[in-house]
């Protein structure tokens, strides 16, 4: 092996020297604002977004399914009814249900 190289270095937050400890800790001198809080603010934002996008589609979803199961109820009671009239009706859609399959 000849050369090693390192993208980035982790250090545990008690161990790290004082110099590369976070941002915050350190000012900027021309305008005085903390490095790093529009990146923490624009991640948090992010962050808030995917949840919101996730709830409405969790919700639109649940709505979905809830919709899904209430028409496949009425047509399973509309195909009662209509198979249940009469014993010919029943004897038409077992002959029918046995053509397809």
């Amino acid at each position: 092996m000849l050369d090693i190289r390192f993208k980035r270095i982790n250090y545990n937050e008690k161990c790290a020297p004082k110099d590369l400890r976070s941002n915050d800790q350190r000012t900027t001198a021309d305008c005085g604002a903390i490095p790093g809080r529009r990146e923490r603010e624009a991640a948090r934002i992010r962050g808030n977004r995917v949840r919101d996008l996730n709830k409405i589609q969790s919700e639109a979803y649940r709505q979905v399914e809830q919709i899904r199961g209430l028409a496949d109820a009425k047509a399973t009671e509309i195909y009662s009814k209509a198979y249940n009239q009469s014993p010919e009706a029943v004897a038409f859609y077992e002959f029918t249900r046995t053509m397809q399959s």
